[in-house]
């Protein structure tokens, strides 16, 4: 796989790298990112979606889904479509959710720590 994402990652671990590092989005592969996606929401986009778009999609997905936070990058991409869970169909966002400030980025690490799991003792 090219870019900065490991198959080796969890959802989890992918939305908390996006939230810890600004260049993420500079660095990503948008077609490993698409094709998480798709693995977790079994929907195509009907434009080209960029990284933020998908990565939001992507914390959408996990957020709805909490046992998909678990699941191996590597693991969803081997088994494609199949691999996500039921789940309602969603509609994509025509464009990437931006924040207070405008900057995508800040919406995606909201996003990612809305969907971490959190351990309780």
């Amino acid at each position: 796989m090219n870019g900065p994402i490991s198959t080796d990652w969890t959802i989890t671990e992918l939305l908390d790298r996006v939230a810890m590092d600004d260049r993420f989005l500079d660095l990503a592969d948008t077609a490993t990112l698409l094709r998480i996606d798709t693995a977790l929401t079994g929907r195509g986009w009907t434009q080209s979606p960029g990284a933020v778009a998908l990565l939001r999609s992507i914390a959408d997905a996990a957020r709805e889904q909490p046992a998909l936070r678990g699941r191996r990058i590597g693991e969803l991409l081997a088994a494609g479509v199949d691999a996500r869970a039921p789940h309602a169909v969603r509609r994509h966002p025509a464009r990437a959710p931006r924040s207070s400030t405008g900057r995508p980025d800040q919406a995606i690490a909201a996003a990612a720590a809305s969907s971490s799991v959190v351990a309780t003792s």
